[in-house]
């Protein structure tokens, strides 16, 4: 049965409309609340699954070519940098955090190793312009974790808990 905190969080199945989100659309697309319950359900039952999480652009969430194409249509310009190697890049920043590429890359989980692989991590896909793929295949972490990193720091850099 579909658990009642979750009724009462989601807007597709709540009585009345969303002020931010537009339920009709998507309710008339899957044949009514009921169906979008069981649409709901079946994918709570699937098994975790990396494509969900890739990403082309850190814009951008959708299909391969989806980015360019939301980037034409805006009139951006597209931009063809040559990255440097991941590994040269890890070392310029390890060495700039007082660290070592091994560690950033390491298991350490103690608090100052894991917020330099915080600021590592972020530095790559936010100002080097790597992919969160890139990341975590380099970093030999799954996708979501180096999503979760990024969230986390963000968070942390919003509230000034540096």
């Amino acid at each position: 049965m579909w658990p009642a905190e979750m009724e009462r969080k989601s807007s597709y199945l709540m009585n009345g409309t969303s002020k931010v989100i537009e339920t009709g659309p998507i309710l008339r697309l899957l044949g009514g609340k009921k169906a979008y319950e069981r649409f709901v359900l079946a994918g709570i039952s699937e098994s975790h699954n990396e494509e969900y999480y890739a990403v082309e652009d850190q814009r951008f969430l959708g299909e391969e070519g989806f980015g360019e194409e939301l980037s034409r249509e805006a009139g951006e310009k597209e931009e063809r940098k040559t990255k440097k190697p991941i590994e040269t890049t890890v070392k310029e920043i390890a060495k700039r955090l007082g660290t070592t590429g091994e560690e950033l890359r390491g298991k350490d989980r103690r608090w100052v190793v894991a917020k330099k692989r915080a600021e590592a991590v972020t530095l790559l896909v936010r100002h080097y312009s790597y992919t969160v793929t890139e990341v975590a295949r380099y970093m030999g972490r799954e996708q979501a974790n180096v999503r979760l990193i990024l969230s986390r720091y963000a968070e942390r850099m919003t509230r000034g808990n540096h």
